[in-house]
């Protein structure tokens, strides 16, 4: 695994466990790609503070 964080063979678009660096157990995540990107960011923020996503591509998406 020199040179990444996980391994690069993970299946995409499903929760799986994989070893991750840094970590000295496994870890659970989901594994987007570029042909494949997840189809909304990441939400900024909570109940009652509205709502900011920050989008797979990098950019600002909806917010209230």
């Amino acid at each position: 695994m020199a040179g990444t964080l996980f391994p690069t063979d993970l299946p995409g678009s499903r929760w799986t466990r994989f070893r991750a660096e840094g970590f000295p157990d496994p870890v659970c995540g989901v594994i987007y790609r570029l042909s494949r990107p997840a189809t909304c960011g990441m939400p900024l923020g909570g109940l009652d503070t509205g709502c900011i996503d920050l989008e797979t591509s990098g950019m600002w998406g909806y917010s209230t």
